[in-house]
This record gives structure tokens, C-alpha cells and sequence, in this order.
């Protein structure tokens, strides 16, 4: 054979072939980068659902704070109607905060475009106003001219619902309340008119 001589390889002729398969091989490479068209790839395009936008993603909140003014007049009445003489004393001194807390819900119970406040208060220099059995009063106060007046009556219980039914323009509120172990009792409260607040009806009224 040509590229054995005298039982030596011969590196010459060795030589030789790797170089013209280096040349070929780089001649492939540099046609299928340069001549052969690429296909592109298109990445494809991530479109929001119709109808959804950055506008309609984001969480508006339109809830206002209670005012600082019908806060104090709340636990006004609070501690006028259940508070301890250490805790009357402190409410003469000024409450923060701290001294507080309660749960709070704006509805209008009477569709005169102004919301009324309907309060539940927990606890208040650090007495619990509720107790264990989670039943207490609610305040409920309407805005006449620039002042805060309170309407709720003696409206209490562990929870309430203001109905749909109306009495004299006013919704009708009922609660609920828990007497033992496996006794609750239902409530019903109405506006009366005369008295500018609500009261406890029987079933039949």
C-alpha cells in the first residue's frame, strides 16, 4: 500500500489526507452558515385574555376611614353604658387607640344617599365588652345636619343582618343571640318614628 513503506506509515501521505479532510470539512461548515438561509423561529406572542387590561387588574379599595369625631362619641356612650369608674376616668383623660377595639359597618338604612354607621365594639380599657358568649350591644349612628346621632337603641346580640324590609323608610335589623350551650335567640328591631330609634318587636308585631 503507498502509505506503508518497508513496514513504516507513511506520515507524508498521512498528512495529505488530514489536510484535505480539514478543508472539506470547513468548506460544509462555512456553506451551511453562510449560504444555507436560516429559518427563523418567531417566539410566539402572549396576549391577555380579552377585555382584561392593567386598569382591570388592579385592587381599588373606596372603604374611608371612621371618623375620628363619631369614634369618641361611640365610646362615649360605651363607657357611659358599660365602663368601669377607672375606665370613665380615662375617658375624661382622652382615649387612643390603644385603649380600644371595635368592628364597624357603613350602610345606608334609610336611601337617603348618607351612610349610617353600625358599630361593634369588643373590648375597651381593657375590658372585654362582649364576654364569652361573643353577645353585646351595636351602636348605630345617622348624620343629621354636621352631628352624629345615635339611633341603635338597645339593639344587641352576637350578630346582626339588616333586612330588606323597611318600617317608616328605615331597614328593619335582626339579631341574633346566644343563651346557653344549645339555646339562641332571634331578635327583630324597628324604627320607630316617634322615638327617632330602633326597638326590639315581638314575632307577631
Amino acid at each position: 500500500m503507498p502509505f506503508i513503506a518497508q513496514g513504516k506509515i507513511n506520515l507524508k501521505y498521512v498528512l495529505t489526507i488530514v489536510i484535505l479532510a480539514v478543508i472539506i470539512g470547513g468548506g460544509i461548515l462555512a456553506y451551511q452558515s453562510w449560504l444555507v438561509p436560516r429559518e427563523e423561529v418567531e417566539t410566539p406572542e402572549v396576549k391577555p385574555p380579552e377585555g382584561v387590561g392593567p386598569e382591570e387588574t388592579e385592587v381599588s379599595s373606596t372603604k374611608e376611614e371612621t371618623p375620628n369625631g363619631l369614634i369618641s362619641t361611640m365610646f362615649g356612650e360605651v363607657i357611659e353604658r358599660f365602663g368601669s369608674e377607672d375606665c370613665k376616668q380615662k375617658g375624661k383623660e382622652g382615649l387612643t387607640n390603644q385603649d380600644y377595639g371595635f368592628d364597624s359597618e357603613r350602610i345606608d338604612l334609610n336611601s337617603d344617599g348618607i351612610e349610617e354607621f353600625i358599630f361593634t365594639p369588643g373590648w375597651i380599657c381593657g375590658e372585654s365588652i362582649r364576654g364569652a358568649s361573643g353577645n353585646g350591644p351595636f351602636f348605630i349612628y345617622q348624620k343629621i345636619n354636621d352631628s352624629w346621632i345615635s339611633i341603635g337603641g338597645d339593639i344587641w346580640g352576637m350578630d346582626y343582618e339588616v333586612e330588606d324590609s323597611k318600617t317608616d323608610g328605615h331597614r328593619d335589623i335582626s339579631t341574633f343571640a346566644r343563651m346557653g350551650y344549645q339555646e339562641h335567640s332571634d331578635m327583630f328591631w324597628r324604627w320607630q318614628k316617634s322615638e327617632l330609634k330602633y326597638k326590639e318587636i315581638s314575632p307577631e308585631g
